[in-house]
């Protein structure tokens, strides 16, 4: 899953290459990219109403391929008034998404342009919108199940506010498009066509054709009255058709294609959410499949936490069937929790999760048939650990969690609920009255004292807690930090805040910390406490003088200290695929000889490869492969959860001339997959990284490699240079670098006071930093950095795959290029004369540097060096590594 940035205005090159250093890859979803002939230009200087202009179409694709040369894991998803230029064939070629407009386009949605834009690049958000529905709270319901199934002209999309009945409707359309793409009706060298109609309007019927014209979809966009005629087109006339629909499946009518081009597919009274299909009899839902899946053959458990939600996480090795598996099914000691439609993982954070749980799963096909349930096994869990950032919840208690008043501290009473009312979603965006930048509801007290997610808000009459009782006894760790909240940060006055276990005060030690107007910085706790079950820790704020201003950022966290797992991680395995003998690497690190494998031969390259990812980790990895139209990989290994890295190069063919399939278990994973169109050229490296895989039932993990399908197809063979299994379990590292004391960021997390360095000094610096990460809240992080012509870090760590995070920002230097380092992670350069301000765009800025699938040397060590190129000291502020 990749992670979605909506801008809605031209940002600078340098700004959108930090941001994905600070948050990772994500898709870049543009929005009014016509307003302006280039990044440059201030926003108001160009009309909204500019149309399109040659000059500002050119700087759209400079700006885009500039982009994605920088970051080619990210990627681009047009919108609004991005759609003026990426209505273009360059810009859907830049993009891997585009929205058509923000008014919903209906039952014309992908009519007019199909045949020059690419139905499956495109989708229309609001198309299922035809009509609005208000819940209890006011909000809209976008979900027509007359009209929903158009979103299928396209690529299926919605909007926020669904209710759990839509939700499986639209898991439903959702499971029907991946059917599609999978038989080649839908995505990459699919037809689109317009069937002639008779007794209604043709812009109400669209079809869809695979390559072959031996397979079809048609969509009606509307519920229609009385009797339709549909005319299929693009069939081939001598081929036989089964005919079914929707409304009754399990039956159909053969005809050749001449004969339904001919005499028309009659719908008399159509049923709500009707589809007509051609040839697809095993379709979900087509009621033909009468036999159930196999049960996945591997299921764990594990406790962990997920975006500061606390649960189990649950994770399977796929089942089979013979068709086509909809969904999974998961329970928790024999209540059903949930389906996950796509992956193999959920994650159990409802109401009485427990790793302690019977939890178990089983595969459903497209027909509803169930598997059996397999139970789940427990591996290591992560350290418990509850926080303010998952832990808002609309009922009182839950997980220990709850919001309470005080007059005098030491008697507290529960706060109430209080619902956002807001009209419709677009009123949402920004925030409602009750929350500024937010649409959750929170709890309410006396005078307006209020709690809700990581925020609090002060009342003149009472003070308000946010409060936890402990579900067992034990050491735990409090850490967090109190600010001023963000958009109010420079109003109101003085807060006070402090932290009680019962009746007594833990910190400050006596009196309140205080979190002074315009300071950003605010006051942060660390501190450990024994507790007995049932004990409550609070965390109190004082009464204030405007509960409008008076607004308090504050997300601690409690961590159990004695629950740190002990490290049980498998160990890697790496084969250098056709290779006759062990290879070391660079890093030390030994490769098997080739093996595991049944079918297939070996092959070998001389030729230079060039990177994709922005360096090389070792050629030699790349020159030597199996290769074939059909081969295994059958690893055995030991119990847990493993990333699955896999390394490819193209040596000779083009674009799409070399497609091939890749099942991982059993399951498909990669379809029609082009080494040449992933790198973008041959003789280019090319990793693809697949997370969470679970060995199977007998202990293996099973990689079948086959021949695919491309128009353009030169070559059968599938092939495969490398393979590289690392455990998915590993620790975090984080240093605040120049610093001698811990920094507690805004998620609560602590970056160590400096260590782990030889060589260097230390700088500091006041100065404030633009987009500071992980938020601007966390200016700290870089007030100080370890400087000097030459220094290094060495960190040891287990096996895996690691993020390594490095953060930068010139607060010293008034112009950018002045500062120009070489980096080096294991003595491998990522980085050549790279300077934080030139990078960022700007002194004062962060400039975030994030190296991907980083693999301890064969010490199990990560070196990190920074040395300067030029007359200025090298710097560094902080250090992630995840």
């Amino acid at each position: 899953m990749k992670l979605i940035v909506w801008i809605t205005h031209h940002l600078d090159p340098g700004l959108l290459d930090t941001k994905v250093g600070s948050w990772g890859n994500f898709q870049r979803r543009e929005d009014g990219m016509g307003i302006t002939p280039a990044w440059e230009l201030p926003l108001d200087l160009v009309p909204w109403s500019i149309g399109f202009d040659p000059e500002c179409d050119r700087s759209y694709r400079k700006d885009r391929m500039q982009f994605l040369d920088s970051n080619p894991r990210s990627s681009i998803h047009t919108c609004s008034g991005g759609a003026t230029y990426s209505l273009t064939f360059e810009g859907q070629r830049l993009s891997d998404l585009n929205y058509d407009q923000d008014p919903p386009g209906g039952d014309i949605i992908n009519y007019y342009w199909s045949y020059l834009a690419t139905p499956d690049k495109w989708m229309d958000a609001l198309n299922s919108a035809t009509w609005w529905k208000n819940d209890e709270y006011g909000r809209s319901r976008v979900y027509d199940p007359d009209t929903g199934r158009r979103m299928l002209a396209g690529v299926p999309h919605w909007g926020a506010y669904v209710t759990a009945d839509d939700m499986e409707q639209l898991r439903m359309i959702l499971d029907l498009y991946r059917y599609l793409l999978h038989e080649g009706v839908a995505g990459r060298w699919s037809y689109i066509s317009h069937p002639v109609i008779t007794g209604d309007k043709e812009h109400h019927y669209i079809q869809r054709l695979s390559h072959d014209r031996r397979k079809s979809i048609i969509i009606l966009k509307h519920r229609s009255t009385g009797k339709v005629t549909v005319f299929p087109r693009g069939l081939i006339p001598e081929q036989n058709y089964l005919v079914d629909f929707d409304s009754v499946p399990g039956t159909g009518v053969t005809k050749t294609g001449a004969e339904w081009m001919r005499q028309g597919i009659e719908v008399v009274d159509q049923k709500s959410g009707e589809l007509i299909y051609l040839n697809l009899p095993h379709r979900p839902r087509g009621g033909r499949d009468k036999t159930p899946p196999r049960a996945p053959t591997n299921v764990l458990i594990r406790r962990e936490n997920n975006i500061g939600h606390t649960g189990v996480g649950i994770y399977w090795s796929p089942g089979a069937d013979e068709n086509w598996i909809s969904y999974y099914e998961v329970q928790r000691d024999g209540k059903r929790l949930g389906k996950a439609s796509v992956g193999n993982h959920y994650f159990d954070r409802a109401s009485g999760w427990n790793p302690a749980g019977r939890y178990s799963v089983r595969a459903v096909d497209g027909d509803g048939n169930p598997s059996e349930w397999a139970e789940a096994k427990p591996i290591a869990h992560e350290p418990l650990r509850v926080g303010a950032l998952g832990a808002h919840f609309t009922e009182d208690g839950r997980e220990g969690w709850r919001a309470e008043t005080s007059t005098d501290g030491q008697v507290f009473q529960p706060m109430k609920w209080l619902p956002q009312r807001t009209g419709k979603p677009l009123k949402d965006l920004g925030g409602t009255s009750l929350q500024p930048g937010g649409a959750e509801g929170c709890w309410e007290g006396e005078g307006r004292a209020r709690v809700g997610r990581g925020w609090q808000q002060a009342s003149p009459a009472a003070m308000g807690a946010r409060s936890w009782t402990a579900p067992r006894a034990g050491e735990v760790r409090i850490v967090g930090r109190a600010i001023k909240d963000y958009w109010t940060s420079r109003e109101g006055g003085t807060l006070r805040v402090r932290i009680q276990l019962g009746q007594r005060q833990l910190w400050p030690e006596t009196g309140w910390a205080e979190v002074e107007a315009g300071d950003l910085t605010g006051v942060a706790h660390d501190l450990t406490a024994r507790v007995a079950a049932g004990e409550v820790i609070r965390f109190v704020l004082n009464r204030g003088t405007d509960w409008s201003r008076d607004m308090l950022a504050w997300m601690p966290e409690i961590i159990y200290e004695d629950t740190s797992p002990q490290d049980r991680s498998p160990s890697p395995v790496r084969i250098l695929c056709g290779a006759s003998e062990p290879y070391t690497d660079r890093q030390g690190n030994i490769w098997l000889a080739d093996t595991f494998f049944s079918g297939g031969t070996a092959t070998s390259t001389t030729a230079g490869i060039e990177p994709t990812f922005g360096w090389l980790d070792d050629e030699r990895l790349y020159q030597s492969g199996r290769e074939g139209t059909a081969f295994t990989y059958s690893i055995p290994v030991s119990t847990g959860l493993y990333s699955l890295r896999l390394k490819f190069v193209e040596p000779n063919l083009q674009h799409f001339e070399r497609p091939f399939n890749l099942d991982v278990n059993g399951q498909r994973v990669l379809h029609n997959f082009d080494i040449a169109q992933a790198a973008r050229g041959p003789r280019r490296a090319y990793d693809k990284l697949i997370r969470y895989v679970v060995p199977d039932g007998n202990g293996r993990i099973v990689l079948r490699f086959s021949n695919g399908w491309e128009p353009i197809k030169r070559l059968g063979n599938a092939m495969l240079q490398a393979i590289e299994l690392q455990p998915e379990i590993k620790p975090v590292i984080r240093v605040n670098a120049g610093s001698n004391a811990d920094f507690v960021d805004w998620n609560s997390f602590v970056w160590a006071a400096d260590t782990n360095f030889t060589g260097g000094g230390v700088i500091e610096s006041q100065a404030p930093v633009e987009h500071a990460s992980p938020t601007l809240y966390d200016q700290g992080l870089y007030r100080t950095a370890r400087n000097g012509k030459s220094f290094g870090y060495t960190f040891s760590l287990p096996p895996g795959l690691y993020n390594v995070h490095l953060k930068f920002a010139e607060l010293w230097l008034k112009e950018p290029g002045g500062r120009p380092m070489d980096i080096e992670i294991n003595g491998q350069f990522v980085r050549r004369s790279w300077d934080p301000a030139t990078a960022s765009g700007k002194p004062g800025r962060a400039a975030e540097l994030r190296l991907e699938d980083v693999v301890p040397d064969q010490r199990g060590q990560i070196a990190i060096r920074v040395t300067a190129v030029g007359a200025e000291n090298a710097i560094l502020q902080g250090i992630e590594i995840e």
